[in-house]
């Protein structure tokens, strides 16, 4: 049934978090700064998951919405890259990519906080009680908040590119993650499906599905 399904998903990315959390941990750790023996991004990463991990497991025994959304339990490999260039040990001078890529990542970081800014202030309306968010952002993107995320943790990868070196070039694989793990395993799934219990076959639902894409935002069709 769909309950066994979406255990299943969760289970699933739990595994995939864990393994692919320690091999970013041993490849980011390469060539990088130490405490004693033990790499500092590795510390990093270690403290990350424990912070990350003892506040979705409550959530996901209470059924919150963070339970919907994995990605928060692991997101010190959606910062990989990012871990990589501050415990390296390389510095370069900001050049054209890092530029790039931190212009990215206030692209993305604007549109996250600017889609959630707007969630929050539709849900607070209590004139849309029981109903779903199509407006601002939520009109371009079902998930607009999620595309947010995926470009700003781009962004943050491509800022690393001129400091990487060894394995830590495995942890470019960070934003392709969490695309992963948002489109295909705990986020954009489980709450598409949340979503089609609630609303599904009500009309004005099912034409914001058919017109909305539901990751890469574009413009709603003019209303003639």
């Amino acid at each position: 049934n769909m309950a066994d399904k979406s255990n299943a998903q969760t289970l699933a990315a739990i595994i995939i978090a864990i393994v692919t959390g320690a091999g970013m941990s041993w490849a980011g750790s390469d060539g990088g700064d130490r405490v004693g023996a033990i790499p500092v991004f590795a510390l990093c990463a270690a403290l990350a998951f424990v912070i990350n991990w003892l506040v979705f497991i409550p959530s996901a025994l209470m059924k919150t919405e963070r339970y919907y959304d994995l990605v928060g339990g692991i997101s010190y490999v959606t910062a990989a890259a990012a871990l990589a260039v501050i415990t390296g040990g390389v510095r370069e001078p900001l050049g054209p990519v890092g530029i790039a890529g931190i212009a990215l990542w206030s692209l993305g970081i604007l549109i996250e906080i600017v889609a959630d800014r707007q969630k929050s202030k539709f849900k607070d309306d209590p004139d849309n009680e029981g109903r779903f968010i199509n407006v601002g952002l939520w009109a371009w993107s079902r998930h607009p908040n999620y595309f947010g995320e995926i470009v700003l943790w781009t962004g943050m990868a491509i800022v690393a590119v001129p400091v990487l070196q060894g394995w830590q070039w495995a942890t470019l694989i960070s934003p392709v993650f969490v695309a992963f793990l948002l489109t295909k395993v705990s986020g954009i799934p489980a709450l598409e499906e949340k979503a089609d219990k609630r609303w599904g076959g009500q009309d004005d639902y099912e034409e914001y599905k058919r017109s909305t894409p539901v990751l890469i935002p574009k413009p709603p069709a003019m209303q003639l």
